[in-house]
Order: C-alpha cells, then structure tokens, then sequence
C-alpha cells in the first residue's frame, strides 16, 4: 500500500495544476465532455451497474470480463500482423481458440490450466502508435471512454475495421453486447469513486492522469517508446481500475 499512496498523494498535487498539462490543449472543451460524461454516468450507468454489481455475483462478474476478453483476441490478431508480429498474432489466436472451445466461450480462463500465453492488448490506437503518431494529446468523446485523439481515431478503425465480430454479428446483437460490456466495465470501477473524491480535488484531472500514464504504459508494454508526461517510469502499474481493485481487497 504504500506506492499506492504515494501515487495516490501525487494525483492530488496534480490536481492542483489543472490545465498544465501539455497533453491537454483542449482542456476547455474535455471538461465540458466531461460534465456531460459524468452526468450521463450518475444518471444511468452508475446505477445501473451498481444494481448489476449487487445481484451478481463475482465469479460471474469475472466470468463476463473473462468472455469480453476472450472476444478482443480477433481484433489483437489483426493489429498483431498489422505491427509486423506475426508471434503475438499466433499467440492471440492460440488463446482465442482454447477459450472459445474449453474455456465456454471464454467465461473461463484458461490460461493457467492449459499455460497459454499471457493475454496482450492489440488495437488499432497502438497500431497508429507504431507507425509514428506517438505524440498526441487527451480528447473526449460525449458517450466513450477517456482516450486520447489518437486512440478515438483507433477505436473508430477497429469497430468498423479491424474488428472481425463486426462481420458476423448482427448490429443490435453488437450493441446489446456493448451495452453489457460497458455495465460490467463501470460495476469494477465504483469502488475507485469515492477514493478519487477524497483524494483529489479535480475529478477530471485524476482521471486524465490515470488514462494517460496507463496507457503510455501500455504502448511501452508493446514495444513502443513512449515519452512520459506526468508520472515517472517508478509508478508503471497505476490506474484507476487497479485503485478499485486494492480497495475491494481491503
């Protein structure tokens, strides 16, 4: 506990400097998003997934996180080859296949019972990431996720694009889908809510900070450098999902 803290205390003197940071030019209209995101959020998805997350019960929880991962690995292939790495593309095929069939359709994880390879994120965001947009700044979307520009762009190629499930499953069936997926997604995170109100004194700060070091992270993962804004190389695994996460096992 005591890196979270530490990582905890320099959110909050980050929140002190809103608008400083250089990754955010547009901050004036992200945080207008932003009320309108959180609004939506309080409004509908969070209780939503708050009744979600009391009926339900944590191994089914996990078993649906497990599956909506387990429908990722067609896009991570595609994305794999696109990068030049036709290893991780095999390797993403490998546990796709085993999940799908021995896993129930990915509910289960059988990475430990069959030792297949780790899962590894592939999207089109690290694509574009690889071949050189690898400066970008943080931009919000009315209804999405907190991403990047560059990552907005790459989330709009591999739902229309790089997305395999795309080609087989029937629009409103993809929707139901994601509607499902984003429930299960917020139901993880309502234990960081109220650790970011105490610690923080700028929501929208905590949260641009968190998305943009866990996912430069992410890119260094991958292979591709990535120049760090805010935190340094000491605090890699940071992110709001992993704050929730140690704060239900307390």
């Amino acid at each position: 506990m005591t890196k979270l803290t530490t990582l905890l205390l320099g959110t909050l003197i980050l929140a002190g400097c809103a608008g400083s940071n250089p990754a955010d030019p547009y901050e004036s209209y992200n945080r207008k998003v932003y009320a309108f995101n959180t609004t939506v959020d309080e409004v509908l998805l969070k209780p939503v997934a708050t009744g979600y997350r009391a009926i339900t019960p944590g191994l089914m929880r996990e078993g649906v996180s497990n599956a909506f991962n387990n429908i990722t690995e067609p896009r991570n292939v595609v994305n794999n080859l696109l990068q030049g790495k036709p290893v991780a593309a095999l390797e993403s095929m490998h546990r796709f296949v085993f999940n799908s069939t021995f896993g129930l359709a990915g509910l289960i994880d059988m990475t430990h019972t069959f030792k297949l390879p780790e899962y590894q994120q592939a999207d089109f965001g690290m694509t574009l990431a690889y071949y050189g947009w690898k400066d970008t700044n943080y931009f919000l979307l009315p209804f999405l996720p907190p991403r990047t520009m560059r990552d907005q762009v790459g989330f709009g190629v591999d739902v229309f694009a790089t997305n395999p499930k795309g080609y087989f499953i029937d629009f409103k069936t993809e929707v139901a889908l994601a509607a499902v997926d984003a429930v299960n997604a917020r139901s993880e995170l309502l234990s960081a809510d109220n650790i970011s109100k105490k610690i923080s004194l700028d929501n929208y700060t905590f949260q641009r900070e968190a998305v943009l070091q866990y996912r430069n992270n992410q890119l260094r993962k991958a292979g591709i450098d990535i120049p760090e804004k805010s935190y340094d190389d000491d605090d890699e695994e940071f992110s709001i999902a992993d704050i929730a996460r140690q704060n239900a096992e307390q």
